[in-house]
């Protein structure tokens, strides 16, 4: 199978009938369920963040509560509100968190995945990297979540002043880092890599119109060609974007453009990608019976239901594998988590109080902390 090129759509609602293989909806799920309805073979990911790299998780919390919370309020109602939908979920986008920086972020991805894929039995692309991110000293951190997700998302910008991907293909930095600088640290690791290219194009100059579909398709070309060189799976791409308003995002604008994608999967006789969930690995336990879970993790979640409310026994995780050992469970009106390691409960209401028992050996009270 050809890897297709396709495009991301952000803030409006435009016509999605052109027949691409590939699409990315950033939020907009009227236009995303549309979508499905016109083109039923389509490959379609959701993305679901703000839009502000800097606000769009609680980046103060802890990186599993905060992932809970985000997958609770942010995906999980849209798309069980729109079954059938989505093909796949992007998680957050070029964030980099200053608290514990690449560490909050690993923990944070590696829950988020466990909850996309073992909650919603959807495919998780994690990642949402920024051109140039990710050393190969960095590579370590994410093996978790590499080995579990279904895909990585990297974001495939040209190098400042280059408008083809001709002008920089014996560079390492900015298309070429994940063949570079991850594949061998993978390797080490035996890690399989699955690559999404979530945008692409040129950053300065920004191109218009056909210039930039035209540079967009080559880096595309380029990313699939290499990628079966060196045995990558390679979902495909999505340009950034359509859909774009105001005076610096209009810069952006694509919607004039998708048909040469059209044209350009016709001829490289591409087809729409398919994703079906990993099998979870044998240390990483998804949702089980409340009761079995209650026995292992015993009081420490206990205490914490007059804040959240009675637990959800199908929702209740386990991460053995996690640093520290982790425990999750959903109530009705919050979450609560548990850490062996520390002995610490921590619960997170929906009405955005935080409570903690740290210092008390997890068997004080919890505290009301914000």
């Amino acid at each position: 199978m050809t890897a297709p090129i396709g495009v991301g759509y952000y803030q409006r609602s435009i016509n999605v009938r052109n027949g691409l293989l590939l699409y990315l909806f950033h939020l907009r799920p009227q236009a995303a369920a549309q979508c499905r309805r016109d083109n039923p073979g389509a490959f379609i990911v959701g993305r679901f963040d703000s839009g502000d790299d800097g606000t769009q998780a609680r980046f103060d919390l802890l990186p599993e509560i905060a992932a809970t919370d985000f997958f609770r309020t942010q995906i999980e109602p849209v798309v069980r509100a729109n079954p059938g939908v989505y093909s796949a979920i992007l998680g957050i986008n070029e964030a980099w968190p200053n608290k514990d920086g690449l560490k909050w972020r690993a923990d944070f991805e590696l829950a988020l995945c466990r909850l996309v894929q073992g909650v919603l039995k959807l495919p998780y692309i994690w990642g949402g990297i920024s051109t140039g991110c990710l050393d190969a000293a960095d590579v370590p951190t994410f093996a978790p979540v590499w080995r579990e997700a279904w895909a990585t998302n990297y974001h495939a910008y040209l190098a400042e002043g280059h408008k083809s991907i001709e002008e920089e293909i014996a560079e390492d930095w900015n298309v070429n880092r994940p063949v570079a600088i991850w594949l061998s640290e993978l390797k080490k690791l035996g890690i399989k890599l699955r690559l999404f290219v979530g945008e692409l194009g040129t950053y300065f100059p920004i191109l218009k119109d056909d210039a930039m579909a035209a540079c967009q398709i080559g880096i595309h070309r380029w990313v699939r060609d290499t990628a079966a060189y060196f045995g990558i799976d390679y979902v495909g791409a999505c340009a950034y974007g359509a859909g774009m308003m105001g005076f610096e995002q209009g810069k952006w604008e694509l919607e004039g453009s998708v048909e040469r994608f059209a044209e350009a999967n016709s001829q490289d006789g591409a087809t729409a990608p398919t994703g079906t969930v990993p099998a979870a690995p044998p240390d990483a336990t998804h949702p089980t019976g409340g009761q079995e879970v209650m026995l292992t993790i015993g009081q420490g979640l206990r205490k914490a239901e007059p804040i959240v409310g009675p637990y959800r026994e199908s929702e209740i995780y386990h991460f053995p594998t996690t640093e520290g050992e982790v425990s999750l469970a959903v109530g009705a009106l919050g979450v609560a988590l548990w850490m062996k390691s520390r002995n610490e409960t921590y619960a997170l209401s929906k009405d955005g109080q935080v409570w903690g028992d740290a210092g008390n050996s997890g068997d004080g009270r919890l505290k009301r902390l914000r």
